[in-house]
């Protein structure tokens, strides 16, 4: 665990072996189905545990395969998906200066002017320098106007997409929208964006979105028709992360523990039947 590079393949090729394992099962379970035409019969030519796995396999099966596929996306880490994340050189340009240089702007008097803060944090949007001062009753935001004296600021939208527009350069900004708590990409069960962030659209192919926290000045996701795919195969899949469910309790508690419950069930036969057939070999 303490080489990622070495964890990250394993996690992700034994995650894939699952994601093979389940569709074969799937594919063998379909292949073995046999509808009738009369009678109560199930539709198993099986018998016990196995008759018992093959039943609940055709219709927990989806859910177990599913499950499988999505948290095996959460090891794609840029495979197959793009990343939520922009390279190094759009995040440079973006703060428009080095911290190196910021930090010359004030000098350690200005810093007094705080009071009792417990975390002071430098940081550059646009070319424009700011501090964040975090104490008890929560977080401030200053801007210097003079290496002395730091002045209460607040980021103005003006200078996100100027800082935006210094890292994609070549691409127009289509829009601007700010996220509210019912926007499916923003409000999610895990991995939610801060409430006070800004969408920029940009007009590219890809339509990429930019979004970027207001308080912090920072860009927390990079999304383009890629990742918007991924939201749906990873968040929906796995957590049941669809507009109307995710949130009304407690429905999504109740169809998630149902089919957690089948396909628990359903793990059990499989590891019943492997094991039966592991004693008589």
């Amino acid at each position: 665990r303490s080489s990622w590079v070495l964890w990250d393949q394993i996690v992700w090729w034994i995650s894939l072996s699952g994601v093979l394992t389940a569709m074969a099962g799937m594919c063998l379970g379909i292949a073995r189905f046999r509808k009738t035409t009369f009678g109560l019969s199930m539709p198993t030519p099986f018998k016990g545990w196995l008759r018992m796995h093959h039943i609940l396999g055709l219709f927990a099966g989806i859910f177990v395969f599913t499950w499988i596929f999505s948290g095996w996306l959460s090891m794609d880490h840029g495979r197959l998906f793009s990343k939520p994340i922009p390279d190094a050189s759009q995040i440079q340009s973006f703060r428009g200066k080095s911290i190196y240089q910021a930090v010359k702007e004030i000098s350690p008097e200005a810093f007094k002017t705080l009071g009792d803060s417990s975390e002071v944090e430098i940081f550059t949007t646009g070319g424009q320098t700011f501090v964040t001062s975090r104490s008890h009753p929560g977080l401030k935001l200053f801007k210097p106007l003079t290496p002395e004296f730091l002045s209460p600021a607040k980021i103005m939208q003006s200078e996100i997409i100027n800082a935006v527009k210094m890292s994609w350069p070549e691409v127009k900004i289509q829009s601007t929208q700010k996220l509210g708590e019912s926007d499916i990409y923003g409000n999610l069960r895990e991995g939610s964006l801060p409430k006070n962030t800004l969408r920029v659209i940009l007009d590219d192919p890809e339509k990429t979105w930019v979004h970027i926290d207001m308080e912090s000045g920072q860009i927390v996701s990079v999304m383009d028709k890629s990742r918007r795919l991924y939201r749906w195969l990873f968040n929906g899949l796995h957590s049941f992360d669809f507009p109307g469910l995710a949130n009304n309790r407690p429905l999504w508690d109740v169809v998630m523990l149902f089919m957690l419950t089948i396909g628990f069930v359903f793990s059990i036969t499989g590891v019943v039947v492997g094991w039966k057939r592991l004693l008589k070999n």
